[in-house]
């Protein structure tokens, strides 16, 4: 790690003093012929070189004098070709490189930690988020869009009559007096509302709205709740008059009332 020196005139062991005078660097005994002083006298050196001072080199996987011992790698890693020590890739690490990186962490030396949210996983070597069902964005902190759910969001709903799916699963949420897998099914008789919870309160034979529970009166019936019948009666009443007009007789029918009777 590189550290800041604030300018006293005094080095620390093991830092020299950058161009511009105002930061301390590492630095090594043995130049770091094949990569970069990263710490004092530690090279990091660069794919197919290895050695305190990054100058030996092998052909892939082997390692030793006159590179004759063969590299025990996994994960496509690589070894040092000084003491064929593993040097993992990003989002690998062990002595051979051969487990993933813990959950939540990623990159080079499982350094690097994940900002993916509700819950999605990301992924060990470059850290892209990996989203649980139901969420969606470069950090999982999206849901899926109305009408789509699952993984990706790449599933289409299938909910009917304004139901809602739930963006993880898909199952459908129903409104008031629909039931079923996708919302298609009015509530049976007798019951209407939300989940088809409530009883209908009607009589005579009389059904109730799904939605509303309004009552939905048979013929012949009236009232919020049915309990009203109702009898027309139509009584003709006539009265015949007679009248001689040169062998004529005129039926007059002079009255119509209509008797409505209302029986609770």
């Amino acid at each position: 790690m590189i550290k800041i020196w604030e300018i006293s005139g005094k080095e620390e062991k093991g830092y020299g003093v950058n161009v511009a005078g105002n930061r301390c660097i590492p630095t090594c005994t043995n130049e770091c012929k094949f990569g970069v002083c990263l710490a004092p006298d530690v090279c990091k050196c660069e794919p197919g070189y290895g050695g305190p001072a990054c100058d030996i080199s092998c052909p892939p996987m082997t390692w030793g004098r006159d590179c004759s011992k063969k590299c025990d790698c996994e994960s496509g890693a690589t070894c040092d070709p000084y003491n064929g020590k593993c040097k993992c890739g990003k989002g690998f690490i062990g002595t051979r490189c051969e487990e993933k990186c813990p959950q939540g962490k990623y990159g080079e030396g499982c350094s690097e930690v994940c900002r993916c949210e509700n819950e999605g996983d990301c992924d060990h070597i470059s850290g892209e988020c990996i989203c649980q069902p139901g969420w969606t964005g470069p950090l999982c902190d999206e849901p899926c869009p109305e009408g789509m759910h699952g993984n990706q969001c790449k599933q289409e709903c299938r909910c009917q009559n304004d139901g809602k799916c739930n963006p993880t699963d898909g199952k459908c949420d129903c409104p008031p007096g629909w039931v079923g897998s996708v919302c298609a099914n009015r509530c049976p008789p007798g019951t209407f509302g939300a989940n088809c919870s409530q009883n209908c309160e009607c009589f005579n034979g009389a059904s109730c709205h799904h939605i509303t529970g309004e009552c939905e009166c048979a013929p012949g019936f009236m009232g919020t709740k049915t309990h009203v019948l109702v009898i027309d009666m139509v009584l003709i009443v006539l009265k015949i008059a007679t009248v001689r007009m040169e062998h004529s007789v005129i039926l007059l029918m002079d009255s119509v009332a209509v008797l409505r009777v209302g029986l609770e």
